[in-house]
C-alpha cells in the first residue's frame, strides 16, 4: 500500500521544492518525483509524528538554459519569483486549518536564487527553516540577512557540482587569460553572491554525500535524510560537513 499523502492545509509539516533553471512544465514530473522522495523520507524518519506535506513548486518563470543565458546574472526573474513564492507560502499559511504548520522552503539551483531573494526583501519568507542545495548564490553576502534565525538555514553542494554550485574549480583557467583573465575569472564567479555553503556565510552546511548538480534527492543518501529531518523539525539528525554551523 503506498504511503498516504497529506494536503497542506491539514499537514503538521508542509515543505516547498522550488526547482531552478531549465524546469518547464512538461518535465515537472521531475521535480515531483523529488518531492515524494522527501515526504516518504520525512515520514519514514517519524512514523507517528504529524503527517508531511511536500509541494512542487513552478510558480514563477524559471531561466531558460539558451535564451536568459545573458539577462538571468542580473537577478530579474529572481526578483519576480520571488513575489510570486512570498504570495505561494502566504496563502499556505493563510489556509491551513488549526496550528500552524511547521513550514520549509527548499530552492535547488536558481531557486534558492529565489528562495534567497524572497527570505531578505521586505519582510522577508513566512518559513520556519530555509534549505538550499546546488546553489549559485542568494543574493545575500550572509544567511543574518534572512528574516529567519540563521540556525534555521541549511546549505549543501555536492563536491562535483562545479558548474553552479562551485563554480571557481571550472574558473581558475580564466586567470590566465592576458589583460582581462581576472576580471573574466571573479565575474564567473558569485554572480549571485557567494557561496551559501562556504563558512563564512554562516548557515548550517550539510553533509552532501552524492554526485553532481541533481543528486541530492538520491534514494537512501545522507542529503536526502537530512533535508527529510529539517522538514520534521528533528535537527539533530540532520547531518553537517565541514562548514561552520551557527
Amino acid at each position: 500500500m503506498p504511503p498516504l499523502r497529506w494536503a497542506p492545509d491539514t499537514a503538521g509539516n508542509t515543505a516547498v521544492l522550488v526547482p531552478g533553471t531549465g524546469t518547464e512544465l512538461d518535465g515537472i514530473r521531475g521535480v515531483i518525483n523529488r518531492a515524494s522522495l522527501l515526504q516518504d523520507t520525512a515520514m519514514k524518519l517519524d512514523p507517528g509524528g504529524p503527517p508531511v506535506a511536500v509541494v512542487a513548486w513552478l510558480g514563477y518563470d524559471t531561466p531558460k538554459v539558451d535564451t536568459d543565458i545573458v539577462t538571468v546574472p542580473f537577478g530579474g526573474k529572481a526578483e519576480a519569483g520571488a513575489i510570486a513564492l512570498d504570495g505561494f507560502v502566504d496563502g499556505l499559511r493563510a489556509a491551513h486549518d488549526g496550528s500552524p504548520s511547521h513550514l520549509t522552503v527548499i530552492g535547488h539551483s536558481y531557486g534558492s536564487t529565489v528562495l534567497g531573494e524572497a527570505a531578505s526583501t521586505g519582510n522577508g519568507l513566512a518559513a520556519d527553516d530555509l534549505i538550499a542545495v546546488g546553489s549559485p548564490g542568494m543574493r545575500v553576502d550572509s544567511a543574518s540577512e534572512f528574516n529567519v534565525d540563521p540556525r534555521h538555514v541549511w546549505v549543501g553542494a555536492a563536491s562535483d557540482d562545479t558548474l553552479i554550485a562551485r563554480p571557481e574549480e571550472k574558473a581558475g583557467w580564466l586567470t590566465g587569460v592576458p589583460i582581462i583573465g581576472g576580471w573574466l575569472a571573479e565575474g564567473a564567479v558569485g554572480i549571485h553572491g557567494p557561496a551559501p555553503h562556504g563558512p563564512e556565510f554562516g548557515a548550517n552546511v550539510l553533509d552532501v554525500d552524492t554526485s553532481g548538480h541533481s543528486g541530492y534527492w538520491t534514494p537512501n543518501s545522507q542529503v536526502l535524510n537530512s533535508q527529510a529531518a529539517v522538514i520534521i523539525g528533528q535537527y539533530d539528525a540532520a547531518v553537517l560537513g565541514p562548514g561552520r554551523a551557527p
